[in-house]
């Protein structure tokens, strides 16, 4: 299968954080099957902790096109340390 996104977002900066949000369509094509589409949504932030200490956090949100499909959600986190 072949997956492609498509996004345009946006970003900031406020105080020791970084919010941002992206959206856009994506596609779906398998071998002899129908392109599937989708729309997306992306928010999340880059938080910096101290100077060596910071972390990421965001949800993306991924709705077919085709009203019968299911609704996908997907949570992330990390923090990174850096020597």
């Amino acid at each position: 299968k072949n997956y492609v996104e498509t996004r345009i977002g946006y970003e900031t900066k406020v105080g020791n954080l970084k919010p941002y949000i992206e959206l856009g369509p994506a596609w779906e094509t398998g071998n002899g099957e129908d392109t599937e589409t989708f729309k997306q949504v992306e928010v999340g932030s880059k938080i910096k902790l101290t100077d060596n200490l910071g972390a990421k956090v965001k949800a993306e949100f991924t709705s077919p096109d085709a009203g019968d499909g299911v609704v996908e959600w997907k949570y992330e986190g990390t923090l990174t340390y850096e020597f």
